[in-house]
């Protein structure tokens, strides 16, 4: 699967010392996946730090699926990805 672009959206502070949750939208060469991430320190780090932790804890689900764990089907980063916060 490789990775064109992320949107990063509805993002929410859980309340609980500085954590921060989002939903991430992957658009794939096949399609697109949606899943929540969260993120450590969104009361000190700058923005684009804490975006960039929401989307590392979104690429480390994606390798976790089955079909991407085993490298059957590797997750791939498009070298011009896009990430936009909605």
């Amino acid at each position: 699967m490789r990775i064109l672009g992320v949107k990063v959206v509805d993002r929410t502070p859980t309340g609980d010392g500085g954590r921060q949750r989002a939903t991430l939208l992957f658009q794939t060469d096949t399609g697109g996946i949606s899943l929540s991430a969260t993120a450590e320190g969104a009361d000190t780090l700058p923005e684009s730090d804490l975006v960039d932790q929401l989307v590392r804890d979104g690429l480390r689900q994606l390798n976790r699926l089955p079909e991407h764990r085993h490298g059957d089907a590797p997750v791939i980063l498009a070298q011009d990805i896009k990430v936009e916060v909605i």
